[in-house]
């Protein structure tokens, strides 16, 4: 104990930091993967919404990255061949608006938001619905398609150098149509089987629906 008060204070420093981190490795905080679920034959919405908070060079450029897989990292910067390019759609800021690959790549009227019509699988997977462009936010929505499945959709701001800052990350997941029918006394009805009754009769009448994800029904007799 005296050999350790006699350690000078820079020894128990060095003592104290490789002590800690460890501790600091073991506790780091692990991102789990967001999904966003697409049910066959149908759409889904996804939105990528601007952070000021996050550009403080106030370059004001949002881009909807489409990847293959969500292991694969975000290109900085766009490359200047569209169908090499992983963006999907953006808004150009007020530095990359001046750039002339990236306007090859968009369009040369307005900032945004543009769709790359030659990316090889956007047109294909997404529909753009809408951009909302304001004085201080701004917003991509898209519809993502079944033939999105597997495939990740990362929301991301421009800084500094024509890098970007992941904002969202999600993979895209298609789930099959649930099915649901009726059951009269435990016996299946077809939409056409009709049922004929006697007064007074009593019946148990239950929705089954059966598929992935979380699923509720609703029986309606006469719209209610």
């Amino acid at each position: 104990a005296a050999r350790m008060m006699a350690v000078p204070n820079t020894a128990r420093g060095v003592w104290l930091l490789l002590l800690l981190l460890p501790l600091s490795i073991a506790t780091a905080p692990v991102k789990s993967v967001q999904y966003v679920d697409i049910v066959e034959d149908s759409w889904e919405d996804f939105t990528c919404d601007y952070d000021a908070d996050l550009d403080s060079p106030g370059i004001r450029e949002l881009a909807l990255f489409l990847l293959d897989n969500c292991s694969a990292t975000v290109p900085s910067p766009i490359p200047a061949d569209p169908e090499k390019s992983s963006a999907a759609i953006i808004y150009l800021g007020d530095i990359t608006g001046r750039n002339k690959n990236y306007r090859k790549i968009f369009g040369t009227e307005s900032d945004g938001p543009f769709f790359n019509d030659q990316h090889r699988t956007a047109s294909q997977v997404l529909h753009l619905r809408s951009g909302d462009l304001g004085s201080e936010a701004r917003r991509i929505s898209v519809s993502a398609g079944p033939q999105a499945n597997g495939k990740c959709l990362v929301c991301a701001q421009s800084r500094e150098n024509y890098a970007y800052s992941e904002t969202r990350r999600a993979r895209v997941r298609t789930l099959r149509r649930p099915s649901v029918w009726l059951s009269v006394n435990r016996t299946k009805l077809n939409p056409s089987d009709a049922l004929q009754v006697r007064q007074n009769d009593s019946l148990t009448v239950s929705c089954n629906v059966a598929g992935n994800g979380t699923l509720s029904a609703r029986l309606l007799r006469d719209g209610v």
